[in-house]
């Protein structure tokens, strides 16, 4: 192989592996420019073939200085010139002579190394501007050349190792954690910031195996000044968060921050790298009618459908084309045989569109197809006439010579497309001609069995409507093969995304692509227009910030005029004069026109008028619409509007515009709302904007201010009002702010006010500039810039004073109260809001009573008096409703709501809150979404539905960040927080503690905030047992809410006195029952229940059970009704806690299984502490010690991840840590006599990593194989089936023939033996092309392995073994494997199932020289457990890996019972087997660029032993042949019967010479057979090729061996040939099954059956005539030939009498037509042929008054080596073509009868 595609000429061989082979190459089609070329296996690499065949070509669109390009993905069409029939695929990537990052950093000094990263983060922005996540970024991924520049692997690269999980040692430690657990779901740029963390670390730190610091050392020469450090220390440690989501360094401000401090030059320019327009965009918004097509292509590729017709109709620029090409592109990359051609407009009329089909598809035929139809095709394709030397040929007149050029080419198409289904895809039939149509439309009715998909599209409009071309498209609609695609506009989704192509950018710009929406009405070509026209005009611009940007706000005007193109020029001449004045009026419409007003502009009679509109519509040029008011009409070609539009004069289109909006003004008098849209747009153009602005005005006043329709007014208006200034600005600008404060877009709305401010000291207009200072003044509230608030409030109060009016002045007050009542100033809120109140009544001034009452409701709900409080909000909210402000009166319903929360009224609450939430969300109030969803989570969270209330307040934090809402968006994190204590995540948890205190320490929140917030903090500490802290945070929670939430405030007293009992460990009854007492009086009872449940831990530890009894008898009243699974358990734990007998023991080890489902880790710690503590009591020490390891495990998985000792240490101590090390040591001591030298808590020093305290390493040494065997025996999760077996030898006798169950045992084994808690024997999957459980422990077999381990596991022969118990490198670098979410896996075994295969090169008559080893992965062994004891270890991984030869016969035999592999009669194998086996072997090849040889065998004259000696004798001659090819070879050879009476041979390591030599010796050794009865010897023919010399791909290889044979054959038997080029064109293979044996299965059995019904004729008892007679109509019938004629022969070889049948006829016939120059050439070759008979046209066909012509099978009969006779076989043309296969039938079945002649 030197030449592929004739492009790219192969220069070397990088690497040859199972997956893929890279070459370095030259491209002779780019000067000789050097790539380098990778070929993929299919079979192997089909997750990424499919990836890059959706994705390749946007990848190779990302081109960047520093970034390696990826060229071209295709599939190999030819080699070394000559066209292969496989599917083999290659991609080219840009070539590079550079070495890696990792290969010479230790040559670069600090500011070199400075230099790589700010590339690699410069190129990382880039990227993920573009969307695209790198993942893969590593030092071996970086290549440095000469000048310091970098260059980052090619995306196709790394997408590929990405699918593969392939990638080195080095790389994974810098791939991010979720990227390498494939949390999908959470990978974004984050994980790129990561890579880039650890890449900074590893050039410029000596921390790089130690990245959890804050501060690192950095390398000797860095010489680093305070900013630098602490600018590298604050990215170093950003970047490399665990948490994703706190990765908040951005590259951007990184580069800027490295160039400042570091004096760094580096230069970059955004728009020089992204200021690109890209319309060869991904396909957008077609997936339906792609899936579509693949979805036929796969029923096509199985055969449940032979031939299809796709129509695909639209208008202009829907995108016809550009999706034919896209249905071309996939095919071809299917390996399809696709042939495309377009007809253009300037198409000439004659057959050029056909002749470009079959000019595409010659060069894939045959040669001796194309001289089959060479006569015929030369007349579409005229230069075959002097290619191929074609003079004469057969004429025939007129229609008759047209019909028979179609029929020809027909059948020519139906042919190539039995060797390989074709496509044949045309584009705009609109525009071909009559005869052209004529042409296909034969083709579509005439192809019968053709394996033939049609893929035509058409603009329906643009054809004549009562034209002959109509009639025949809309005819082919009824055949059921023809199916229908329409194209559409794209929507607003679809315009978004093609946009964000076109743009290059990361995000879907919906506003932006609303506006392109309303312009082009989704057109895509017109879309295309669009930006290329704002881009030229400077509209669209790209920022010097790096962004895409807009200048205008409005399109209405934009002109387009470049871009109408001549098909808009035609379709506007098709226009009468008489019609102009129509379309004008039209293409001046926004929407569609009605009739009434078309008539009353125009001012013509409605006959006229109709006539006119019947005729355009007729002509495609207006469209008709029906709605209630009557018959609409509009241009629905945006292209062909636009154009007639600007051609109109400007001074008439603004008078057409005046009249139409004096029409629809005088029409629409009393109601403008139906027709605002279309009224305003003719205003605006007539130049009428001030009349516009108080129609826009009126109309948003009419509207409720917050609607959407409302929205829409005011920003018009605003836009309009831009350049007027009109008497409405201040009224604009008034509600605008109004609108965007409520809706929570604060940015905008402070815009608006200062705008609005900045016009009234224009003005001098005071009351705006209170309305200004009052907006701002709530937003800054919000924001909590009290400051800035209280100076804008001031303000207001003297503005409001001095123009004496009253409500401004009501309002500035109640805004100055709100900040009061923020600092919890209650007394004094309460006096300014009374007097507000009282003022307000006095002179009926009622807009801001709702909100006087809201703010008097809260301070009585801050004080405590909720029924007060209650009474208030419900007059709030009737203050609201009365002047219709039903958006403000969500403010008290959320109160009510939070009342009844207090009230433990959950339901009503609920009720309340989903009220306020539809509200919001009805009207767009963001704001108010925000306040609603963290209100209802927190229901779900007092309730125990985590999973919910998490959904609900992350929704709530999103919001408020966006909107800035700090007060909400502080709560949201506390609420966060708050959740993942109580399910016992507290990582998480952990992870918002720290949030909360950076925000804390910048920023000052409410007091009501700041009390959850304590709340919060004092949970926290208790949590993790810091007491004092615990203790403090709860007195401040208490003193912030002990009046206004009941439910915080009872949980923090109840925490007290759980503090003070753990810290002074003083047993106070009283402080208990008043608790007990408080929470009597109030109605909040799944806290009651909760806290009662705590307390009783109280009286249980001081052993007071009469109490501890009293607590839990008031609790289970309160469990009937308020059940959980939480709470239930806890009350079951402390019930069998109580008592001190077995079946309690019993009792807690089932409720630790059973918890499992519901993820109670904090409850799962507590029962295995009381669990172990129990049986240590009770001297079961092994049971004692395997929970009490358990719960250490637990409290070690809580912790590990918190980096603070302090919490680390409390947490520790809270659950007993010392006691339980004491335990075990208590225990290991009465097991072995020897006290185990443990760590406690307080002696690990700050420097020591906490898993020092956990390391049980001493313990697991003092137990030796007698103790874990005891261990083993309490062990809850060993298997029945196993729990006698010690040993593999007892193992072994317990294996059976059951192969799946043999399996099972092994593996249940194997998890008694290492403790493994989860464990699969992994298979191949060929179907899925993965690994995926056979056996599993827990009979998950929807699990799938984590792709990144098991390419881990495959580097080494062993496997992997990772246990956090085992100090080694390996563990270190590879514990990302370990983590799984609260509870972390502690061990994995992986260990690849390999099998060792001898490989031998043969040298002269010994054959086994050079042996060594090769390996092949049938599977793997995985086992994790998620106990901290266990025996993950080298022993047991030794084990587990000794077992690997027993796992793999076992794991064979399972496939075997699946698949069949032993011929019976020869011995050798199946060829289903066969098929199976030489794909590894052909891979094990490639692997290790090694040789085989393929030998196709057939035995000689076969059929004629079968004739003479019977069948019983072949196959004694089939098995001794099958004996002798296997003896002849070695056992690493393979030997399989391919069909019939041949076989095939696979010679491992073995060259062309010593594959010859081979073959000879086995024709020797057959022919050396002594078979009884036989006296002639026995021969075969043999065609030999050689991987790789030979060929490149499996079938490849089979087919050249196929054609070697067939020349073996060809040259006179018993010869051994080896496949040369010269072979290459030949169609004919030794296949004897072809047309007997085809895969259909009906069609097999008819087959076979005629054989058998042929061999019982010849044997019957009746007359030979009788014989002839049923032997000619059982050809008839199995051929479905019209005629079968037998021709006797005399000695002389001339014909002596006839017998002819037809079918449909029990009679012999008349001698029908016979042309006796083919029998005559037959008897004289002694060779049949196959053809069509075309000097007989005296047969007419009277249907179709067309020549009936004849296919014709013609083969001489013979017996003992003398022709007997003729077998003449015809059909109708029109109804099938006889080819090879019916050929060999009737050669077949006339070979049988042949001894009746």
């Amino acid at each position: 192989m030197k030449l592929i595609n004739n492009r790219f000429k192969l220069d070397n061989l990088i690497y040859d592996s199972l997956y893929s082979s890279l070459y370095q190459v030259l491209d002779l089609w780019e000067k000789d420019k050097r790539l380098y070329l990778k070929l993929y296996n299919e079979e192997k690499q089909d997750a990424v073939i499919d990836y890059f065949i959706k994705n390749f070509i946007a990848l190779s669109k990302i081109k960047h200085e520093n970034l390696l390009l990826s060229h071209q993905f295709d599939i190999i069409k030819t080699i070394d010139g000559k066209k292969v029939n496989i599917k083999e695929y290659y991609s080219t990537i840009e070539y590079i002579d550079a070495p890696t990052l990792d290969k010479l950093y230790l040559d670069l000094n600090f500011k070199e190394r400075l230099g790589i990263l700010i590339q690699v983060a410069n190129v990382l922005d880039f990227l993920h501007y573009k969307g695209i996540i790198y993942r893969h970024l590593s030092p071996s991924n970086i290549f440095v050349l000469e000048d310091g520049t970098i260059k980052l692997m090619g995306l196709s690269t790394i997408c590929e190792n990405i699918i593969n999980a392939e990638y080195s040692d080095l790389t994974r430690h810098f791939i991010a954690t979720e990227v390498l657990l494939e949390q999908k779901d959470i990978i974004n740029k984050s994980a790129d910031k990561y890579s880039f963390g650890m890449l900074a670390l590893y050039l410029l730190t000596e921390d790089f195996y130690n990245p959890s610091k804050k501060k690192f050392n950095y390398i000797e020469g860095s010489e680093l000044n305070s900013l630098q450090e602490g600018l590298l220390n604050h990215a170093i440690s950003s970047f490399t968060m665990k948490n994703p989501s706190l990765r908040d360094y951005e590259f951007r401000d990184l580069i800027d921050d490295i160039n400042k401090e570091f004096n760094m030059d580096f230069q970059y320019d955004l728009a020089k790298e992204r200021e690109i327009l890209d319309f060869k965009t991904k396909i957008v918004g077609r997936e339906k009618e792609i899936n579509r097509i693949l979805h036929l292509d796969h029923l096509f590729s199985k055969g449940d459908i032979d031939n299809k017709v796709i129509l695909i109709e639209g208008n202009a620029g829907t995108g016809k084309t550009r999706l034919l090409r896209e249905f071309s592109y996939v095919l071809k990359l299917k390996g399809r045989d696709v042939y495309s051609t377009e007809i253009g407009i300037e198409y000439n009329g004659q057959l050029n569109p056909m002749a470009n089909i079959l000019r595409q598809t010659i060069k894939d035929t045959p040669a001796p197809m194309v001289d089959k139809y060479a006569q015929e095709l030369s007349r579409i394709v005229p230069e075959l006439k002097s290619l191929l030397d074609i003079n004469n040929s057969i004429t025939l007149e007129g229609d008759k010579e047209i019909l028979r050029l179609f029929d020809r080419t027909t059948n020519y198409l139906g042919e190539l497309s039995q060797y390989q289904s074709i496509y044949l895809i045309i584009d705009n039939l609109e525009n071909c001609n009559l005869q052209l149509l004529y042409m296909i439309d034969y083709l579509i009715n005439n192809m019968g069995k053709s394996k033939i998909i049609i893929i035509a599209s058409y603009n329906k409009k643009l054809i004549s409507r009562n034209s002959k071309k109509k009639d025949i498209i809309s005819k082919w609609s009824q055949n059921k093969i023809v199916e229908k695609m329409s194209l559409s506009n794209f929507d607003l989704a679809e315009i978004g995304e093609f946009i964000q192509y076109i743009l290059n950018i990361s995000y879907t710009p919906l506003k932006f692509s609303a506006v392109i929406l309303k312009e082009s009405e989704g057109n895509p070509k017109y879309i295309e227009y669009m930006i290329k026209d704002l881009y030229a005009n400077g509209e669209l611009y790209f920022s010097p910030s790096g962004y895409w940007e807009v200048k205008a706000k409005k399109y209405s005007e934009i002109y387009f005029s470049e871009n109408i193109g001549e098909s808009l020029e035609s379709q506007i001449s098709l226009i009468k004069d008489e019609y102009m004045d129509i379309m004008k009026i039209v293409s001046v419409y926004y929407d569609a026109v009605s009739k009434n007003t078309l008539q009353s502009i125009l001012n013509i009679d409605l006959d006229t008028l109709n006539k006119s509109l019947n005729e355009l519509i007729a002509i495609g040029l207006l469209d008709i619409r029906v709605s209630d008011w009557g018959y609409s009409y509009s241009i629905n070609n945006i292209q062909l509007k636009r154009a007639i539009y600007y051609k109109i004069p400007k001074e008439e289109r603004t008078e057409i515009h005046k009249k139409i909006a004096k029409h629809l003004e005088k029409v629409y008098s009393t109601n403008y709302k139906a027709i605002m849209g279309e009224l305003i747009h003719h205003l605006m153009c007539s130049n009428q904007e001030e009349r516009a602005l108080e129609l826009i005005i009126k109309n948003a006043k009419e509207e409720e201010l917050y609607s959407s329709q409302a929205v829409l007014l005011w920003e018009n208006a605003y836009e309009i009002d831009k350049e007027k200034r009109s008497q409405y600005r201040m009224e604009i600008l008034e509600n605008l702010g109004n609108i965007y404060a409520i809706k929570g877009e604060n940015d905008k709305a402070l815009d608006i006010y200062n705008e609005l401010f900045k016009e009234t000291i224009d003005n001098s207009q005071i009351e705006y500039a209170i309305i200004s200072n009052n907006g701002m003044a709530d937003i800054y509230i919000k924001r909590n810039l009290l400051e800035l608030a209280i100076e804008k409030i001031n303000e207001s109060i003297k503005l409001s004073m001095e123009i004496g009016n009253l409500d401004l002045l009501i309002e500035s007050k109640v805004l100055y109260n709100r900040i009061l009542l923020k600092k919890g100033e209650f007394q004094e809120t309460e006096g300014n809001m009374k007097k507000l109140l009282e003022f307000s009544l006095a002179h009926n001034l009622d807009k801001n009573l709702g909100n006087i009452y809201n703010i008097l409701g809260l301070v009585k709900y801050y004080s405590g008096n909720m029924d007060k409080a209650l009474k208030i909000f419900d007059e709030s909210v009737k203050a609201f409703q009365k002047i219709g402000d039903f958006i403000n009166s969500t403010k008290p319903i959320n109160n009510i709501a939070n009342i009844y929360t207090q009230y433990g009224e959950n339901q009503k609450a609920m009720e309340y809150y989903e009220k306020g939430l539809n509200i919001g969300k009805n009207h767009g109030i963001i704001h108010l979404e925000l306040v609603f969803l963290n209100n209802i989570g927190s229901i779900y969270m007092s309730i125990y539905q985590y999973d919910k209330a998490i959904k609900y307040i992350e929704k709530a934090r999103i919001i408020a960040m966006e909107i800035e809402e700090v007060n909400l968006e502080f709560l949201t994190n506390v609420n966060l927080g708050m959740i993942y204590l109580f399910m016992g995540n507290f990582e998480e948890s952990y992870n918002y503690y720290t949030i909360l205190d950076e925000f804390v320490n910048n920023q000052v929140y409410s007091f009501e905030v700041m009390g959850y917030y304590y709340n919060f903090l004092s949970e926290f500490y208790f949590a993790f047992g810091q007491w004092e802290k615990a203790l403090k945070y709860g007195e401040m929670a208490i003193e912030n809410i002990k009046d206004f939430s009941i439910n915080e405030y009872m949980a923090s007293k109840t925490r007290m006195v759980l503090i003070e009992y753990f810290i002074s460990n003083i047993y106070e009854k009283e402080a208990i029952e008043k608790i007990r007492a408080e929470y009597r009086l109030e109605n909040i009872n799944f806290d009651r229940r909760y806290d009662l449940l705590q307390l009783a831990f109280i009286p249980l530890i001081e052993g007071d059970l009469e109490y501890f009894e009293d607590i839990l008898e008031e609790e289970g009243e309160l469990a009937k009704e308020y059940s959980v699974p939480k709470l239930d358990y806890i009350e079951e734990i402390l019930i069998n806690s109580s008592k001190d007998d077995e079946k309690c023991i019993e009792n807690l080890i089932k409720l630790e299984t059973n918890m499992k489902k519901y993820n109670l880790p904090q409850l799962d710690l507590v029962l295995n502490i009381l669990l172990g503590i129990r049986f240590s009591q009770k001297g079961r020490y092994y049971e004692g010690i395997n929970y009490l390891l358990e719960a250490q495990d637990r409290i070690y998985d809580f912790i590990k991840n918190i980096n603070n000792r302090e919490l680390q240490k409390g947490f520790i101590k809270k659950y007993y840590g010392d006691g339980i090390v004491d335990e075990l040591n208590k225990m290991a001591y009465e097991i072995s006599s020897r006290e185990i030298n443990y760590i406690y808590i307080d002696e690990i020093e700050s420097q020591d990593k906490i898993k020092k305290y956990f390391d049980f390493s001493p313990l697991m040494e003092l137990m030796n194989d007698e103790d874990f065997t005891k261990i083993k025996e309490v062990n809850r999760y060993i298997d029945e089936d196993v729990k006698d077996i010690e040993n593999i030898d007892t193992l072994i006798s317990k294996l059976t023939s059951d192969y799946e169950t043999n399996l099972e045992l092994i593996l249940k084994f194997l998890a008694k033996e290492t403790f493994a808690i989860k464990g699969y024997i992994l298979g191949y999957s060929e179907d899925d092309n993965k690994y995926l459980p056979i056996v599993s422990l827990g009979g998950d077999y929807d699990w799938a392995p984590n792709e990144n381990l098991l390419a881990l596991a495959n580097r080494y022969e062993d496997g992997v073994l990772i246990n956090d118990n085992l100090q080694e490198s390996t563990i270190e670098f590879h514990r990302e494997f370990l983590s799984k979410g609260t509870r972390s896996i502690k061990a994995i075994i992986c260990i690849p199932i390999k099998v060792k295969m001898a490989r031998s090169i043969y040298t002269g008559e010994d054959r086994r020289k050079n042996t060594n080893i090769n390996q092949i992965n049938e599977g793997y062994i995985y086992l994790e457990t998620e106990r901290i004891f266990n025996r993950f270890d080298k022993i047991r991984h030794k084990l587990a890996y000794s077992l690997i030869p027993i796992i793999y016969i076992n794991l064979e035999n399972y496939k075997l019972k699946i698949l069949s592999t032993m011929d019976k009669l020869t011995g050798v194998s199946t060829r289903k087997y066969f098929e199976q086996e030489y794909k590894k072997i052909f891979d094990e090849a490639r692997k290790n660029q090694s040789t085989f040889g393929a030998l196709m065998i057939d035995i000689d004259n076969f059929k004629e032993v079968n004739d003479t000696y019977g069948h019983r004798k072949g196959d004694e001659v089939l098995s001794k042949i099958g004996q002798c090819l296997i003896s002849n070879v070695r056992d690493t050879d393979f030997v399989a019967r391919y069909g019939g009476e041949e076989f095939v041979i696979i010679l491992r390591n073995t060259n062309c010479e010593e594959a010859m030599e081979v073959g000879k010796k086995i024709g020797k050794a057959v022919e050396k057979l002594k078979i009884s009865k036989i006296k002639e010897p026995i021969t075969i023919s043999i065609g030999i090729a050689i991987f790789p010399q030979h060929g490149q791909f499996k079938e490849e290889l089979i087919e050249k061996a196929d054609q070697a044979l067939y020349h073996a054959k060809e040259m006179g038997k018993n010869e051994v040939v080896v496949w040369d080029p010269c072979l290459f064109n030949t169609l004919h293979r030794v296949d004897r099954l072809a047309g007997i044996i085809s895969g259909n299965i009906n069609q097999d059995q008819r087959n076979i059956l005629a054989i058998l019904d042929i061999i019982d004729l010849v044997g019957g008892n009746i007359s030979k005539e009788e014989k002839i007679f049923k032997f000619l109509g059982r050809l008839i019938e199995t051929m479905e030939a019209e005629t079968c004629t037998l021709i006797y022969l005399d000695k002389d070889k001339n014909p002596l009498k006839t017998y002819s049948r037809i079918r449909l006829n029990s009679e012999w016939i008349d001698e029908p037509f016979i042309n006796y120059n083919i029998v005559r050439k037959a008897i004289l070759t002694k060779k049949g042929e196959f053809f069509i008979d075309w000097e007989n046209i005296n047969d007419m066909d009277l249907i179709l008054n067309r020549p009936n012509w004849k296919s014709i099978i013609v083969h001489p009969i013979e017996f003992n080596g003398e022709i007997k006779g003729i077998i003449y076989t015809t059909v109708p043309l029109k109804e099938k073509e006889f080819g090879y296969d019916s050929y060999n039938m009737v050669k077949t079945l006339a070979g049988i009868f042949s001894p009746i002649i």
